[in-house]
């Protein structure tokens, strides 16, 4: 599969896409969904994306980039709201409910982008989060 690239006037750049008659899709979709887990118990939803990454990676470089993309954007959206609780915790004078405001905004930020990505993996097509740090 091969799609424009992100920046206007660079050329096309060759995105992997899921092998015919594999379950690539699928398990590139529950890369996605295992960053969802991370929503509500923090650290195992990044292990989830990781076995995906070091087992079904190494055969499709689909999962792979997926798992990749899925593992940045749960990592910055961790160092977010590490960031929020460290600023809860220093500054707690008056700042609770615009803290909690922008955690809010920031969980439903990552329950939205993880569902939006798993149902274009499920699909086939190949995503990349928005505001993400690239790690992997």
């Amino acid at each position: 599969m091969s799609e424009r690239s992100e920046i206007p006037g660079q050329p096309y750049v060759s995105r992997p896409g899921p092998r015919q008659g594999s379950d690539d899709a699928r398990v590139a979709s529950r890369a996605h969904l295992f960053g969802l887990a991370n929503l509500v118990s923090w650290p195992l939803g990044m292990v989830g994306i990781l076995l995906v990454y070091y087992t079904r990676g190494r055969r499709s470089p689909y999962v792979r980039h997926q798992a990749a993309q899925a593992l940045n954007f749960w990592l910055t959206l961790s160092m977010v709201i590490i960031c929020l609780i460290v600023n809860w915790l220093t500054l707690f004078v008056g700042s609770l409910l615009g803290i909690f405001v922008v955690f809010l905004i920031v969980w439903v930020y990552g329950l939205v982008m993880g569902a939006v990505g798993a149902i274009a993996a499920r699909s086939g097509r190949s995503f990349r989060y928005p505001l993400t740090a690239a790690v992997f």
